[in-house]
């Protein structure tokens, strides 16, 4: 049976070159079963005092005593790894996990010069984009409430991924696999004032999904093997865009 492992992480910012890890949170589970096997929380330790906002402290409720009880992120990984090994982890499981979670851990354990191979090639599950449920909204909150249930802790790392991974069970596992290795893309909707109700209709938001803002444009977030269909459907044009011309958003 297959074993996968979601993971969350908490920040002290959204920018990887000045914000810092201050918490990691991540289950262990077989796929089809309700235990987890290990589930594990650590607030990361910098060897210093961080820089945490008002905002992003009543968002996440994190102090620096949190912080100073911690890990440094150089142990954090090397017992991830050993956690990882020891069940045999096939796949990472993450929401936003493609755009956010792993690039920002990537380039920390970088600063400090730890190499994350495994953590990198391993094959990820996001579940912000790789789950097909027509939902009004991919937030995580939003879709556990359409399947029934509420996130108790949002934004403290083992609540989030808990719901994660619960959200998660709620679909076909192979059916989300296969769609996980199907590209993202990102698609513009060529409409006007009198047309953005269809593009609304048709799932596209104005400038901004995934956190990533496109200015002034109606955008949606699919994936590669869904082009053709969407272009058949669609009473206006659709052009794929670049992600790298999007700006990160919160």
């Amino acid at each position: 049976m297959t074993f996968i492992c979601g993971i969350d992480i908490e920040t002290t910012g959204l920018d990887p070159e000045k914000h810092e890890v201050t918490e990691i949170g991540y289950v262990i589970k077989r796929v089809g079963e309700h235990k987890p096997y290990c589930q594990r929380a650590d607030f990361i330790y910098h060897g210093h005092a961080l820089e945490i906002s008002k905002e992003n402290h009543a968002i996440t409720g994190i102090t620096n005593e949190h912080i100073e009880n911690g890990i440094s992120l150089e142990k954090w990984y090397a017992q991830f790894l050993e956690n990882i090994s020891h069940w045999g982890v096939e796949y990472l499981v993450a929401h936003n996990g493609k755009n956010f979670d792993r690039p920002f851990l990537e380039k920390r354990l970088d600063r400090w010069s730890v190499t994350h191979q495994w953590f990198s090639d391993v094959h990820m599950i996001d579940t912000r984009t790789d789950l097909n449920h027509g939902f009004g909204s991919n937030k995580l909150s939003y879709v556990a409430c359409e399947l029934g249930f509420v996130n108790p802790f949002p934004h403290d790392a083992l609540s989030d991924v808990s719901t994660m991974l619960k959200v998660l069970a709620h679909f076909d596992f192979k059916t989300v696999l296969a769609r996980s290795k199907s590209k993202d893309v990102y698609i513009r909707a060529h409409c006007g004032y009198e047309t953005k109700e269809i593009a609304k209709e048709a799932g596209f938001r104005w400038q901004t999904v995934n956190y990533i803002t496109f200015p002034k444009m109606w955008v949606k977030c699919i994936k590669e093997s869904e082009l053709e269909e969407l272009r058949a459907n669609c009473n206006f044009k659709i052009s794929v865009l670049d992600k790298k011309d999007g700006q990160k958003s919160k």
